[in-house]
This record gives C-alpha cells, structure tokens and sequence, in this order.
C-alpha cells in the first residue's frame, strides 16, 4: 500500500520521539522523492518536509550544513511563505552562532526582513543584524542599522541592546559624543 505524505512525515516525527534520527532522515528523504510534480500541494509538502529535515540535521544530528541546504531550499520554493520565516531565522542563527560566518549571517538576516517586514518577532533579528556586523568589524553599518532599528521599533525589548552596539561602537571609532548619547538614551528609559 502506498503511503501518503502525512504518513509518511508521522513516521519520521515518531521516529525523532524515539530519538531513531537516521530512521527519520530516511522517511524525509524517501518522501522528498516521492513528492513529484509543481502544484501547490506538493510545494507545501516539500517546505514542510525540507524544513523538518532541515531541523532534523541541526537539532539531532549536529550536521549544519546539510542542515543549510534543506533551509535554502524551503525558501527556494517560496521564499514569502510563512516556514520561509523559520528557515531563515534558522539559516541565521546556523552561520551566526554554529559556524561563526557573519556575511552570511548578515545575508540571512537582511533577507528574513526583507521578505517579512512586518513580522512580530524581527526586532529580535535587527538585533541579530546589528551583532553580526559588529563581530564583522563593520561599526559604520552597526552605527547605520542600530539607529534606523531603534527608531523604527522604539518599544522592542532589544532597543537598549541595540543601543549599546551602536554605543561600542561609537567609541571604538572614536565617536565619544556618539557613545555618550546613546548611553545616555538607555540610561534615561530605564533610570
């Protein structure tokens, strides 16, 4: 008998439960080739089957980069749909805090706000942004998208992080009123 897709992704998910993963990653796998055709149906098997792959290969089997290539290939298939989120806030936090590769961080994260402006969790990934091109060195960028942050989402609660970044690096430019300004912003909305 043949096994529909549903089945097919509760057999994987039981097999993670079980802590079975390579028994999950060939259910996903065998799945994916038996998804055939373009229509929307199987679009939405694919993302949701890629993107627990994709988890799988993070989350059980520490394999981060083939965990990478089941994200890209989420967002390759829609990149406006809602998994397309998750993927690349995964994707981010993959080459962020796994692999330490900023410019792909970065790329992730401008891509993620692109895509999903008005989404209720991105002021957690301006913040991811803003960390990313400090550790790359790029405290012109970190000054540029810190102060554009904390204008556009006053009340997050990563503001008076962002603030500080933008602080450090005024000073590690040379920037001391720049610093001093923004210190004192923080200091002033929490006394």
């Amino acid at each position: 008998t043949r096994v529909t897709p549903a089945e097919r992704l509760q057999r994987a998910n039981d097999h993670i439960v079980s802590q079975r993963y390579e028994d999950a990653r060939k259910e996903f796998t065998t799945l994916l080739r038996e998804l055939r055709g373009d229509d929307r149906q199987t679009a939405r098997h694919r993302r949701k089957t890629l993107y627990r792959l994709g988890r799988l290969h993070y989350l059980f089997l520490n394999q981060p980069e083939q965990a990478l290539d089941a994200f890209k290939q989420v967002v390759a298939i829609d990149p406006r749909a809602p998994l397309s989120f998750n993927a690349l806030a995964a994707m981010g936090r993959i080459y962020h805090d796994t692999l330490r590769d900023m410019p792909q961080a970065v790329l992730a994260y401008q891509t993620l706000i692109a895509y999903f402006p008005k989404h209720k969790k991105l002021d957690s990934y301006h913040h991811r942004l803003i960390d990313a091109y400090f550790k790359m060195g790029n405290l012109a960028q970190v000054r540029a998208e810190g102060l554009a942050a904390v204008i556009t989402l006053p009340n997050s609660p990563w503001a008076d992080d962002i603030l500080y970044l933008v602080a450090e690096a005024s000073v590690m430019e040379g920037d001391r009123r720049g610093a001093e300004k923004g210190l004192e912003t923080i200091v002033t909305r929490y006394p």
